[in-house]
C-alpha cells in the first residue's frame, strides 16, 4: 500500500508542449496543467530529521491526448516498480481499473457500471484470481443546496454488508469543497479541496482516519 507522509513534492517533471489545452474537467485539466501533457513524474521525500530528505518514491502518470489519466505507476526509491493502475475508460467514465502490485493482495480489477445519464450506479472488484470479492450498488445521489450527499451499499464475498456515505459540500464564496466519508457511521476520510474561478484545483488536503495525510499544492505546468 501505498505510504502516506508529511513531505512536498520536491520535484516534478512533465512532458509537456504548446498547442491543445487538455478537455475541462479532465484528470489533466483538473490537476492545473496546461498544454498537450502526456505525463508527468512525481518524486517524494521525507524530511522529518533530515533537512536533504529521503527518498520515498515516485509517480508516474501518464493521459490520453483530451487529459484523461490511462494508466498510473508507482516506484520505489530504488526505481524498482511497486505497482501499476490501468485505467479503461470513454473519455470521463472509468469502465474498468486494473492494479497490478509486487504485493498480491494489492491485485485488484474493478469494473463501474453506469445509467442511461451516465451516472455510476455501482461496481465489482475481483482479486487476482478473478474472484469477486465486492460489490457495490450507489443510491441516486440526494442535493441539498450546496451539499450532495451519495450512499453506497458494500456486499462482500462473505454476505457481509456495510454503507459508505459520502457528504461533499461546496463553498461557491471560498471556492473550498470539504468531502467527508464515513463507513456504517464510522469516520473514513475527510478531504479539503480549493478551487480557482475556473474550477480547477489548487490545493488539496486528505486526512484518513488512522491520523495519516496528504497535502498538495497543484501549480501551472508547461510553457503555454
Amino acid at each position: 500500500m501505498w505510504r502516506w507522509l508529511a513531505p512536498g513534492v520536491l520535484l516534478i517533471s512533465a512532458i509537456v508542449g504548446c498547442g491543445q489545452e487538455p478537455v475541462p474537467g479532465s484528470n489533466a485539466a483538473v490537476g492545473g496543467l496546461h498544454g498537450p501533457v502526456r505525463s508527468v513524474r512525481s518524486e517524494y521525500f521525507d524530511h522529518q530529521g533530515t533537512a536533504a530528505g529521503k527518498p520515498t518514491g515516485s509517480l508516474l502518470f501518464i493521459y490520453d491526448a483530451k487529459g484523461y489519466l490511462l494508466d498510473e505507476y508507482r516506484y520505489e526509491p530504488d526505481g524498482s516498480e511497486q505497482s501499476h493502475t490501468k485505467y479503461t475508460r470513454k473519455d470521463w467514465q472509468v469502465l474498468k481499473t486494473e492494479n497490478t502490485s509486487v504485493l498480491p493482495h494489492e491485485n485488484r480489477t474493478y469494473v463501474t457500471k453506469y445509467n442511461d445519464k451516465g451516472n455510476p450506479t455501482g461496481s465489482e472488484a475481483f482479486d487476482g484470481d478473478g474472484k469477486l470479492v465486492e460489490k457495490t450498488q450507489n443510491e441516486p445521489p440526494k442535493e441539498t443546496g450546496n451539499t450532495v450527499v451519495l450512499t453506497t451499499n458494500k456486499t462482500k464475498a462473505d454476505g457481509t454488508v456495510s454503507v459508505e456515505r459520502t457528504e461533499e459540500r461546496m463553498d461557491a464564496a471560498t471556492g473550498i469543497t470539504r468531502q467527508t466519508v464515513t463507513e456504517d457511521g464510522k469516520p473514513k476520510s475527510d478531504w479539503l479541496i480549493q478551487r480557482d474561478k475556473d474550477g480547477n484545483v489548487v490545493s488539496d488536503a486528505i486526512r484518513m482516519s488512522n491520523g495519516s495525510f496528504n497535502e498538495s499544492l497543484k501549480g501551472r505546468m508547461g510553457p503555454c
